[in-house]
């Protein structure tokens, strides 16, 4: 959708300002994976509680995004541990996630 990768990382700084009464009980890391004409944001939460917070289903960039609920398997925690640490998210092609290199990164936090 974006072209550039500076758009990407805009639109991904717009969602976290209109996220702002999320914040105290939200943590989010996410990546602009690729380059221009040819990108993806991906990213993971940590929600306070088991569901997503009103306040971010209530945000209008929400229905952008894909939200999956993971199990904490093996796998999965290798795959959170690679978010969060971003010099190690061009491993995350051994997960199937993305072939595409990490471009930038942001961090959502309080």
């Amino acid at each position: 959708e974006n072209k550039k990768v500076f758009m990407s990382c805009n639109l991904l700084g717009g969602f976290f300002q209109r996220l702002e009464s999320v914040r105290k009980y939200a943590f989010g890391s996410f990546g602009v994976f690729g380059e221009d004409d040819n990108n993806d944001i991906m990213g993971v939460w940590v929600f306070r509680g088991q569901d997503v917070p009103f306040e971010v289903l209530d945000c209008p960039d929400y229905e952008s995004y894909e939200f999956t609920k993971i199990e904490l398997t093996e796998d999965n925690k290798k795959n959170f541990n690679a978010f969060l640490a971003w010099g190690e998210i061009d491993g995350l092609a051994k997960f199937n996630v993305t072939t595409k290199k990490f471009n930038q990164g942001k961090n959502f936090k309080c």
